[in-house]
Order: structure tokens, then C-alpha cells, then sequence
């Protein structure tokens, strides 16, 4: 506090979080005193969120999000901000805040000055506004006689867009823009008469695991810089949330990371439970768990064997899409559905556990730690697999943390932090389990890491099977919690009624704000939710991991070609419908 000459202001804590109102010029240096103060150490940046109080002045508002990885504790810092806003860049303290920034400028207009590469990341160059304003629709454009370069649906490319300029100046203006991610690695006294190139690599490419665009620039084979462009799937979801009740939001979850959506759900429901004071019941607890684990091991299956497929290995692959099937099968019988779910709801699960299911998933995790060492089997001893992962891609500690990485990723350079161990939630602390590291930082511990977890979640499964008691699978309350009796909504006209006020209109969330965590299979899946007291957030934040993990392109130290950017993105296993939120 002294740091800041006793402006800043202790708003208290809210659902275990302290809030701190800090003036915009002393941000950087309150951040840097929270980072290196010995007793504090909060060296983890998990987000930064902006949110619009139109039509209060002031109106608009930064959002920080910290952790500390040594006490295990969580801070949030906020700066109210004028018209037009800005506040100067923290990415001095943390790297990961460049894109962070980025999108907080994309989508708000927020000016972080002193930032390094100040420019849209989401929406396309020469977009007019800022989507997430409260003033900005939400059909896209503010009238019929101003599109916004939207009319029937189609982008109308601007004349200053490098799409439409000649091809020369595009890729000179692109070596201006460009962010510096590693220098040219060369062995001394090797000299090449190679040709700068700027190639394309995606955004339809089978090795970039989605829309993703990676503009390379090439001195022959060697990778000088790298520039990351997303946006390609940009859905609205948290615009779209501030217009769908709590209940209706769920199926916008499913869709972000779409490889493990009860995932996805488990952090939206946790987060809204804490604004209404509420927990699941116990059984709603355990088959919650059981959900998300079986989510973790459908999504470390795809990257399991696809990024051997990346690299030319494609059985691999053909053996973990035989497993993943079976987990499908068993999603499809609890939820009647194979990918999107939507199983959770606030205050429980929507049903209790079809008859025949346990014996089921017994089975499964009798035949899956066979399956497992096939894999490693397939994989471990194949030269061309290992010469392309071990040793590349290398990431240290201090660099995974300061960029932001979470999950297998950040395990994987030797970081040993997992929330379900360390921030507990649900029925975790009654489960025995391994957090699994490894210290090289390479493609190949990432891929190990995910293998070994795949071990660990059959283990929490079985746990989980012994100690699930039986009694309600939702809270009663009947102005959250839909009727359990489906029967009595045909034949009860209070149950009819209630059905109908909770799917039409929702229930009320008690004003305030929380951001509620999971260890989600790509690392820290966090929701940042604002209530003004409505049946609808006023704000919703995703802090989505592969957004964030999708950074660590940046912080790579030996990717040398071309192949093994290839190699690197794979191992980050990025999704893009949860990058491109």
C-alpha cells in the first residue's frame, strides 16, 4: 500500500477474493509491487477483463485477475477509467498481458499505453466500434444505413487492409507489425544464401487443430518470427451471454472448448452458485466429477494421437479415436447427447445416473490403462516421433509462468500446480490423486503429461464410484432448480408453472461479482460474472486457457523450422472455438 502512496483503496473480499481499487497511472506500479514483494509473490496473471457501467461515469473499468503460485492466493484489481479510456500497459510485469490487452482494446476500446502491439485481435482491420460496449448491439451494426461492414452476414474488407493491397506491401507492412518471437538460431560459422520468405501457415491447414492463421517469417527453414491470427470463429459468446438468462447460457459453455463440455459447464455453475450461495448436493458433487474427468480424458485423447498425426504417425491417432468412442457412448447414455451436453445445472446435474451406467463406465476403466500403454507402446521408441518432440519447443518455468500458461503445459515445464489439488472445489478434496510434472519443458513432456493424467482421471472415476452416496441429485429450491418429476409437469399445474417461469424468465442472481475457477483439461478455466441482480449477467467474462496458452508461440526458445512450429502448436493443443470466445 505504501508503494502507492495510499491511494489504493481495500474494497474487501467477496466469495474469498480481495479487491483493491487502484488509480490507472499507479497500476503498473501497484502490480509490480504485488509481484515482487517477497511476502506476496503474486506472479501469476490469470486475466484481464474490461467492462463497460454505461451510462455511469466513470464509465468504463479494467478488471486484473492475480495469483499467487507460492501462498495460493487470489486478488482482484480494478481501475474505473473515463472517456475515451486508458491506462498504461502492465505487459512490463507479465508478457502474458499482451493479448489479454489486446482484446480488452478489441472489444471496449480501452487504450493501453506503452503497449508493444496495440492492434485488433479478434475483429478483422478496419472494423468500425467496439462489440462489447453496452451501446454496441447485438445484432452486429447500430443501423440499417451503417452496416458496419456486416450487411447479409458478409465482411466488406476495408481499403487499408493488407487483404487488399498489393502482395509486396502487404508482407512489408506485416514485417512492421510482426511480434518478435524468437531469434534466428544458426550454428556459429554456418552461413546460408537463403531468401526471406512470409509464408501463410493456416487458417486451413490440418496441422493448426482449427481456423487458426500463423503468418511465418522464413530465412530459408528457419523460423525468424511468428505472428498469431485468430478471430476466424468468433461467436459472441460472452456478448450473447448478457442477453440469455443463467440457465440458458449453458449451451453456449458447451461450445467453447467442444471436446469437454461438462467441463466447460462445471465452471459456469460453480461460479453462479457462489453469487447465490449455494453447493450441489453431495451425489451431484461426485457424478459432476466423474463428468469432467471422463471430459479431461476424451480431450488428452484427440491431442494423444493427434499430434503423432502431425508428425506423420497417423495409427496412433486411430487407436484413441477407438477409446474416445467408448467415452462418447457413455456421455450419450447420461445425457442423451455425444459432444454437446449440457449436463450441469445451477445447483446440480439435470438428471440422476441412468440405470445400467456404473457398470459401464467399471468396464471402461478395466480395459483404459491397457489402451494407455498401447499408445506408449506405439509411440515411445519411434525415432522419428521423438526426434521431433524431445528438445523442441522448449519452455522454461519462468517463462510458462510469466506468459500464462496453465495446465499439462505449464506441469510440463516443471511448475507443480494443479487447482484441483490446490484451490480445491467440489468433492476433490476427498480424492486421492497425483499431480504429474515433468522438468524438460519439450512437445514431448506436454505429450506425456496428458498420457500420464489419462491414468490419474481413471483413478479419480474409480474413487469416485465407491464413494458416491446416494440421495438428490439437485437443491431444492424450487425458484432455481427445475422440477426433478418430469411426470408431475404434465399432471401438476404448480409444477407446469414453475418449469415455465425458470425456462422463460430464469431466477433472480444476487447482485455482485465473482471469478470462479477450474483445472479444465487445457489448464485454468476461469468465469468472471458480474450481477446487477437480474436473471441475466451484466458481464461475463471467459478466461479461456488456450487463448492464453496460445501466447506460449512467443516464448518458445529453440523451434528452429518450420516442421517444428508444427510440432509446438500441437503440443499447446489449442481449441479454437474456446480461443476464438
Amino acid at each position: 500500500m505504501a508503494a502507492s502512496g495510499g491511494a489504493v483503496e481495500n474494497l474487501g473480499a467477496a466469495h474469498g477474493i480481495y479487491a483493491f481499487a487502484v488509480p490507472p497511472e499507479q497500476i503498473v506500479e501497484f502490480c509490480r509491487f504485488l509481484k515482487e514483494h517477497p511476502a506476496l509473490e503474486f506472479d501469476f496473471l490469470s486475466d484481464i477483463c474490461g467492462v463497460d457501467h454505461y451510462p455511469e461515469t466513470p464509465r468504463f473499468e479494467t478488471v486484473y485477475h492475480l495469483y499467487s503460485l507460492k501462498n495460493k492466493w487470489r486478488v482482484r484489481i480494478k481501475c474505473r477509467l473515463g472517456e475515451p479510456p486508458h491506462v498504461p500497459t502492465v505487459t512490463g510485469v507479465w508478457r502474458t498481458a499482451n493479448w489479454h490487452e489486446r482484446e480488452a482494446w478489441d472489444m471496449y476500446g480501452i487504450r493501453f499505453e506503452g503497449h508493444p502491439d496495440l492492434r485488433r485481435i479478434y475483429m478483422w482491420e478496419g472494423f468500425e466500434g467496439f462489440p462489447q460496449r453496452k451501446d454496441f448491439p447485438l445484432r452486429g451494426y447500430k443501423d440499417k444505413l451503417n452496416p458496419l461492414r456486416c450487411r447479409g452476414g458478409r465482411r466488406r474488407r476495408s481499403r487499408t487492409s493488407p487483404l487488399t493491397i498489393y502482395p509486396k506491401e502487404a508482407a512489408r507492412r506485416r514485417r512492421v507489425e510482426m511480434t518478435e518471437v524468437t531469434e534466428l538460431m544458426r550454428p556459429e560459422g554456418e552461413a546460408l544464401n537463403t531468401k526471406e520468405v512470409l509464408l501463410n501457415l493456416g487458417p486451413q491447414h490440418p496441422s493448426t487443430h482449427g481456423v487458426l492463421r500463423l503468418v511465418l517469417q522464413l530465412d530459408g527453414e528457419y523460423v525468424e518470427r511468428v505472428d498469431p491470427h485468430i478471430g476466424y470463429l468468433h461467436r459472441g459468446t460472452e456478448k450473447l451471454a448478457e442477453s440469455f438468462t443463467y440457465t440458458q447460457i449453458f449451451p453456449l459453455t458447451d461450445r467453447l472448448d467442444y471436446l469437454c463440455p461438462p467441463s466447460n459447464n462445471l465452471a459456469f455453475a460453480l461460479a453462479v452458485e457462489k453469487l447465490l450461495g449455494i453447493e450441489a448436493p453431495i451425489r451431484a458433487q461426485y457424478i459432476r466429477v466423474m463428468m469432467a474427468e471422463l471430459a479431461r480424458i476424451s480431450g488428452h485423447l484427440l491431442i494423444t494421437g493427434a499430434l503423432p498425426m502431425d508428425l506423420g504417425a497417423m495409427t496412433a491417432l486411430l487407436y484413441a479415436m477407438r477409446e474416445r468412442e467408448m467415452i462418447m457412448d457413455l456421455l450419450e447414455m447420461i445425457t442423451g447427447a455425444r459432444m454437446h451436453t449440457s449436463y450441469c445445472r445451477v445447483g446440480g446435474v439435470r438428471e440422476d445416473l441412468p440405470d445400467g451406467f456404473l457398470p459401464k463406465i467399471r468396464e471402461f476403466c478395466e480395459i483404459f490403462p491397457n489402451r494407455i500403454r498401447d499408445y506408449e507402446r506405439l509411440i515411445e521408441n519411434n525415432r522419428v516421433f521423438l526426434s521431433r518432440t524431445q528438445g523442441v519447443g522448449v519452455i522454461s518455468a519462468t517463462d510458462a509462468i510469466d506468459l500464462g500458461l496453465s495446465g499439462p503445459n505449464l506441469r510440463a515445464s516443471g511448475v507443480d500446480w494443479d487447482i484441483r489439488r490446490d484451490e480445491p472445489y467440489e468433492i476433490y478434496d476427498r480424492l486421492d490423486f497425483d499431480v504429474i510434472t515433468r522438468e524438460e519443458g519439450d512437445c514431448y513432456s506436454r505429450w506425456l503429461c496428458r498420457v500420464d493424467e489419462m491414468r490419474e482421471s481413471i483413478r479419480l472415476i474409480e474413487q469416485c464410484m465407491e464413494q458416491m452416496p446416494e440421495g438428490p441429485f439437485q437443491v431444492d429450491i424450487p425458484t432455481i432448480a427445475f422440477p426433478v418429476d418430469k411426470e408431475r409437469v404434465h399432471c401438476s399445474m404448480e409444477a407446469l408453472i414453475q418449469h415455465f417461469d425458470l425456462s422463460a424468465y430464469g431466477f433472480d442472481v444476487p447482485a455482485g461479482e465473482v471469478y470462479s475457477v477450474i483445472e479444465a483439461p487445457k489448464g485454468e478455466l476461469g468465469f468472471y460474472i458480474i450481477s446487477d441482480g437480474s436473471p441475466k449477467p451484466f458481464r461475463m467474462k471467459v478466461r479461456a486457457p488456450s487463448f492464453v496458452n496460445l501466447q506460449a508461440l512467443f516464448g518458445v526458445t529453440n523451434a528452429r523450422y518450420l516442421a517444428d512450429m508444427i510440432a509446438v502448436l500441437g503440443s499447446l493443443d489449442p481449441v479454437m472455438a474456446e480461443v476464438d470466445k
